[in-house]
């Protein structure tokens, strides 16, 4: 799974690092850290978490995708 930010979205809320730490960080500005950046490429072990931080995100600023999926969640 890829784990990417809609341009724009992300407001610094930092629920997503605060509740799946092992998937999201926050920048200096207290910004997801995947602002800006290619997608991060989440281990099978990690899915729960990174849903988890995605659904915590007030601006729904997460996009999770299956790798070889077209469709995003």
């Amino acid at each position: 799974m890829n784990a990417a930010i809609r341009e724009g979205k992300c407001k610094g809320y930092g629920y997503c690092a605060d509740l799946a730490p092992n998937v999201y960080q926050l920048d200096g500005a207290g910004f997801n850290d995947l602002v800006g950046h290619p997608p991060r490429v989440v281990t099978p072990a990690l899915h729960a978490e990174a849903i988890e931080g995605m659904d915590a995100c007030p601006m729904r600023a997460i996009v999770l995708q299956e790798i070889g999926d077209d469709e995003p969640r």
